[in-house]
């Protein structure tokens, strides 16, 4: 079972191109870009450190034997807790990773917070079922089309794993 721990910000330089690498390895299957990952790397890499010195946004790094094997981002801004992103390593898929990672959250996660929220690439099945699992509904897409937004009740999701 992974240890799941808070990337300190500080330190994000140091395991940048990990996270980058199981992204990419997840994502060029469902939805590949087309440019070339170096470029792929520097649009998200610009993203990533200026989205990480927001208060409200954290990355959990999901590890084993010190590898990273997994991330997950989120934000918690008022009462909604914000699922931004989760990728695996495929040798922890169906390890039980997923429960211990949100069994934590259900853990940390204030109180207060009521609201969930997600949004799924409609390509990726596997996120969408996941997302339906945790009681979560489509409500809408982003701005591109490329995904649907999808809301849910965050203590009842979180109450699952406690």
């Amino acid at each position: 079972m992974p240890d799941i721990s808070f990337l300190r910000k500080k330190d994000i330089g140091k395991d940048l191109r990990k996270l980058f690498e199981l992204l990419s390895s997840n994502m060029d299957s469902i939805d590949p870009t087309g440019d070339p990952p170096e470029e792929d790397y520097r649009i998200w890499k610009g993203f990533i450190l200026s989205e990480i010195e927001k208060p409200e946004r954290e990355i959990l790094l999901l590890k084993q034997n010190d590898d990273i094997v997994g991330y997950f981002q989120y934000s918690l801004r008022d009462t909604a807790f914000i699922m931004e992103e989760i990728q695996f390593h495929p040798s922890i898929r169906g390890s039980g990773a997923f429960g211990e990672l949100y069994r934590f959250l259900a853990a940390i996660i204030p109180d207060n917070v009521t609201r969930v929220e997600a949004y799924a690439n409609k390509k990726n099945l596997r996120s969408q079922a996941i997302l339906e699992h945790l009681g979560l509904r489509i409500t809408g897409e982003n701005q591109s089309g490329k995904s649907w937004h999808y809301v849910g009740d965050c203590r009842e999701m979180l109450n699952k794993y406690r």
